[in-house]
């Protein structure tokens, strides 16, 4: 089993972003039979294992916690993830306006070159 560390993930919607460590407890292990019983018990449809196998932020906090991170260290963590969250955002926000601006244009584009060939079919 993998630990856990505070990392820089900006898709985190709320609370402190969590990732896996590259230090790990090992386990006795299992052979690869008793793992498929037990996996076929306890598999999620994909569509819902993104909603359940997330975590809620006051548990991701006390993980954090409990692995050694101080409250500041968390506090710093979730600002700086809030800024790149909120750039994210504004820069989808102005390439929707860029691509609607660009459609807007050729639409005109396109209506003007209509009406051109209107006026040269009716002459």
């Amino acid at each position: 089993q993998y630990s856990r560390c505070m990392d820089y993930h900006p898709c985190v919607s709320s609370g402190v972003p969590l990732s896996l460590d590259w230090s790990f407890e090992s386990d006795p292990g299992k052979s690869i039979d008793e793992y498929e019983k037990e996996r076929h018990l306890t598999r999620v449809e994909r569509q819902k294992y993104a909603y359940i196998g997330r975590l809620d932020p006051r548990l991701r906090l006390a993980l954090a916690l409990r692995a050694g991170y101080e409250l500041e260290e968390v506090e710093d963590m979730v600002d700086q993830v809030n800024i790149a969250r909120q750039a994210r955002a504004q820069a989808t926000a102005e390439r929707k306006q860029q691509s609607a601006a660009r459609q807007q244009s050729f639409l005109h584009w396109m209506n003007q070159r209509s009406d051109r060939s209107r006026s040269r079919v009716t002459l």
